[in-house]
């Protein structure tokens, strides 16, 4: 590939069986996914971006300029524009089962969560920054969020704000619910246990460990602690 001006990409089998034609200018694996490939196609100068199953049959058209690599149940974003433009290049979601956009380009990220909803950030004019919500396929919002972020790969949800004051973290339920204000600074990543009700936070380049009422547990004086 490196020495030619034309190179094509496709996929065999282990007995070196063509299995997917050798027509695209390059195939790209989305995260976690093995059986559905995003393949540029058409030439680098006029061609873009589309999405294929394993045995090369279109399941996207090749009409994006750009597409990302989170990808779940059918879903999968896009940009409309160059990503590498700038930091606020939007991205869109295509629906594959539906064979349509199902949201134009409008969010500056976008995650897929296992349990159906879609982890997306936007400008939100009254606060003045950036958050992240959760929605279904219809534009609906689990619960009004204010919160840059959302961590949402463990329950109940470790939250943070992050404004002129810095970075705030704090703990709601999946319905919203406050369970633990955004009042905690300098909290280590995935840093607070519900179960446990303590703190992992940052002093400096140490970590130590408080409890839920600010109680010191263990002193500042490791350079990393984990549950």
């Amino acid at each position: 590939r490196y020495w030619t001006e034309k190179e094509l990409w496709g996929v065999i089998d282990k007995e070196g069986n063509e299995v997917v034609p050798f027509i695209f200018d390059e195939i790209k694996h989305f995260w976690d996914v093995n059986d559905v490939f995003m393949v540029h196609y058409g030439g680098w100068e006029t061609g873009h971006w589309g999405v294929i199953d394993n045995h090369g049959i279109w399941l996207a058209d090749p009409v994006f300029e750009d597409i990302n690599y989170d990808y779940k149940d059918g879903l999968f974003a896009f940009y409309a524009e160059d990503k590498w433009n700038g930091d606020d290049v939007p991205l869109g979601i295509y629906d594959i089962k539906k064979k349509k956009v199902i949201f134009e380009p409008q969010f500056f990220d976008v995650s897929f969560c296992d349990d159906g909803w879609i982890a997306v950030e936007v400008f939100d004019k009254e606060l003045g920054r950036r958050i992240e919500k959760l929605i279904d396929i219809n534009g609906n919002e689990k619960f009004h969020s204010v919160y840059s972020s959302i961590y949402t790969w463990k329950k109940p949800y470790e939250v943070m704000i992050r404004d002129e004051n810095g970075d705030r973290h704090g703990l709601i339920d999946e319905d919203g619910t406050v369970i633990l204000p955004c009042e905690y600074y300098n909290v280590a990543w995935n840093g607070i246990s519900y179960e446990q009700k303590l703190i992992v936070f940052q002093d400096g380049n140490h970590q130590g460990i408080k409890d839920f009422n600010g109680n010191m547990i263990i002193e500042p004086e490791y350079y990393e602690i984990h549950s």
